[in-house]
């Protein structure tokens, strides 16, 4: 007898279970609220995936179907437009803000943040000065380093907690700062409107990430989601000449104005949808351009690549 292949078994098992959620969602046969509680047990499918990759046959075959399951519903609840990602690092509630350290930088800096379970703004501000605020317990939970050109802000404790962390970061929006941060679960806000960055490198694993880019300009931008949302919003006045979106079970929402020129570039992608053709974009093979993109006074290129991912643009321009 033919083996069994565990991918065929993981990937046949998440892209059903997807299926089945995104079909369940839009039927309402299956409640928002049930499956936002559910996004808080995604700690199952690293789990799932440990014992597959640890034991053989029946209980590793098992093991991998399961996975492949938890991978479906996260996927799926995504897609469907269901599932809270906020909610995943659990109910724990953080704390009010309290000033925690500030300082100056001597010009262009490398800011890079790394939580973990973490309710996060990060805002871009004149000047060079930098500031940190987070909640008390918060504060004794994170490790901070800074000097004339670098801030390193990273948390002290593991992947998976209940205990949320309420984190807010001040830097500056004017000196080329480059941008780095790697988030697993909770949600996080990074306001970069109006400011002239160097390179914005964005990674988040089941967290819902909002990214202000109106009115920004950057040397580069890179964003990659794994079991996680992302939307990004984009002006007429935004500078960037062009994004880098890449998803693992993940979703992008681009907003964006009308009289904003975009040519979108779908890479290689599996069971992977966007909306592109509802939005009106024409499509010129793997590439889609907004009606009027040729004539259009601000043009941006996007490249998304994905697995079992999702791409949505929305035309009205407002991420809500």
């Amino acid at each position: 007898m033919r083996p069994v292949s565990r991918g065929a078994v993981f990937w046949g098992a998440a892209f059903v279970t997807a299926g089945v959620v995104v079909l369940a969602i839009q039927q309402g046969w299956i409640s928002e609220d049930v499956l936002g509680q559910a996004a808080q047990w995604w700690p199952l499918f690293l789990i799932g995936a440990g014992v597959a990759i640890i034991f053989a046959g029946t209980l590793g075959v098992i093991a991998t179907a399961a996975a492949g399951v938890l991978l479906g519903l996260l996927v799926g609840g995504l897609i469907g437009g269901g599932a809270n990602i906020s909610t995943a690092c659990g109910p724990g509630e953080p704390g009010p803000l309290q000033a925690y350290q500030d300082g100056s930088f001597s010009g262009a800096a490398d800011v890079e943040i790394d939580l973990n379970c973490v309710t996060l703004v990060v805002a871009g501000g004149p000047g060079n000065d930098w500031s940190l605020e987070a909640d008390e317990e918060s504060a004794d939970r994170i490790d901070f380093s800074v000097d004339e050109d670098s801030f390193d802000l990273q948390a002290d404790d593991t992947l998976v907690t209940t205990q949320r962390l309420n984190v807010s970061v001040a830097i500056p929006a004017d000196e080329s700062t480059n941008v780095s941060s790697s988030l697993n679960a909770g949600e996080a806000t990074f306001d970069l409107s109006d400011g002239q960055w160097g390179g914005v490198d964005l990674s988040g694993n089941a967290v819902a990430i909002h990214v202000d880019l109106s009115g920004a300009d950057a040397d580069s931008f890179q964003a990659s989601m794994n079991a996680g949302a992302m939307d990004i919003l984009l002006s007429s006045e935004t500078g960037l000449e062009s994004l880098e979106l890449s998803a693992n079970a993940g979703s992008f929402e681009v907003c964006a104005a009308e009289d904003l020129g975009l040519s979108i570039t779908i890479g290689s992608n599996v069971a992977t949808g966007h909306n592109l053709e509802e939005a009106g974009l024409t499509e010129d093979g793997n590439v889609w351009r907004t009606p009027g993109y040729a004539s259009a006074d601000t043009q941006i290129d996007v490249t998304f690549s994905g697995n079992a991912a999702a791409f949505t643009l929305n035309r009205e321009g407002d991420c809500s």
